[in-house]
């Protein structure tokens, strides 16, 4: 009775927190190309959407972040003024078909764009919480896995994720989603189920979906040709079917600044480099993630591999450290970090892990 109590003090606790913050929205530019995104989908005329798009960001948003958003910045300005310019501008965000439909549905039933751009984000990290909560319970009495996954939602790219008018909040639930069915040895078709999802949310998580694929599946596989067969189709697929279908060209990812030239993808690795030296968060997660590494059982070091491969893979091919696109990653690796010390006796009593 009490562990229910618990169970439904938090999902009362973590309604009210995702609501709450909420309600300080950050109205980015990723937005206004969110809008006409999932406006594409009912509309196909570009000066229809173009139009429709600022007409809705004109009267839900306060009239200085209008001004931010259309205003003196050469890029913002050109779209504002021109729908080709907009148009042009859509083709790196066709890529997250799961959260622009996600818009397109909610506008349909009588949501405002802008709105309907904040309300994924809102309901994913909800999810999210409720995640945690639920996987640091395997490892934790209730009282303090509730007090450890309402710290965690406290941080600050978890109030970054519900505030934004972005795909991540919806990519990272499925991302950790698929972390924790990994860990906690779920059916092979839900874990795909959930890697699936998370690809549709960021195309990017294609690398997440290899690399668990490759330790459920073609690991002990000697034919070297059918994995790469099997890594080109999913990287393919995503990469290229996925934005296709959607309606951008097949070179649609050529246009990202890193590919520009050698400098430009050195210079991007720079400022990775500057933030891991920099960021003492950063700085933990990786003495912990090195430190379970070589002391934790596999159990343990498996998901941990996955995740150290993937992010490494992911700077390698974008070479972005922006935190919104790794918080399920630090995540993973806290939630990792409480079982490994849960199940080490005399380290903390606060509740024995059965072996998984």
């Amino acid at each position: 009775m009490r562990t229910k109590l618990f169970d439904l003090l938090f999902l009362i606790v973590a309604g009210f927190l995702v609501f709450y913050l909420s309600q300080k929205p950050v109205y980015n530019w990723d937005m206004i190309s969110y809008m006409g995104v999932a406006t594409e989908y009912s509309v196909h005329d570009p000066q229809v959407v173009h139009d429709s798009v600022y007409h809705d960001l004109k009267r839900e948003v306060p009239a200085p972040v209008y001004r931010d958003l259309t205003g003196d910045h050469e890029e913002r300005r050109a779209c504002l003024l021109s729908s080709k310019e907009y148009n042009d501008q859509l083709s790196y965000f066709r890529a997250k078909p799961l959260y622009t439909l996600m818009i397109a549905g909610l506008n349909k039933a009588g949501v405002s764009l802008v709105r309907a751009t904040l309300i994924p984000s809102i309901i994913a990290c909800f999810f999210l919480m409720l995640l945690v909560y639920h996987w640091l319970s395997l490892y934790l009495k209730k009282p303090f896995a509730f007090v450890t996954a309402l710290l965690m939602s406290l941080l600050p790219i978890f109030i970054e994720l519900d505030r934004f008018s972005t795909p991540d909040a919806v990519s990272n639930f499925f991302v950790l989603l698929s972390l924790y069915l990994v860990t906690t040895g779920k059916n092979k078709w839900w874990i795909l189920l959930s890697l699936f999802l998370s690809v549709v949310a960021r195309v990017d998580n294609f690398v997440l979906a290899i690399v668990v694929a490759y330790f459920l599946y073609l690991k002990g596989t000697k034919n070297v040709v059918w994995k790469l067969g099997i890594v080109g189709a999913v990287a393919g697929i995503s990469i290229i079917g996925i934005p296709v279908l959607m309606g951008d060209s097949p070179t649609w990812f050529t246009k990202f600044a890193f590919l520009g030239s050698v400098t430009s993808y050195v210079n991007h690795w720079r400022d990775v480099i500057y933030t891991l030296r920099t960021d003492a968060l950063y700085l933990l997660l990786i003495l912990a993630t090195a430190f379970m590494l070589r002391k934790a059982d596999y159990a343990i070091k498996m998901p941990l591999i996955i995740i150290v491969i993937t992010i490494l893979a992911r700077l390698i091919l974008f070479p972005s450290l922006q935190e919104r696109f790794y918080a399920a990653y630090e995540f993973a690796v806290i939630i990792l970090l409480v079982k490994y010390l849960s199940i080490r006796p005399g380290l903390i009593k606060l509740k024995r892990v059965r072996a998984m």
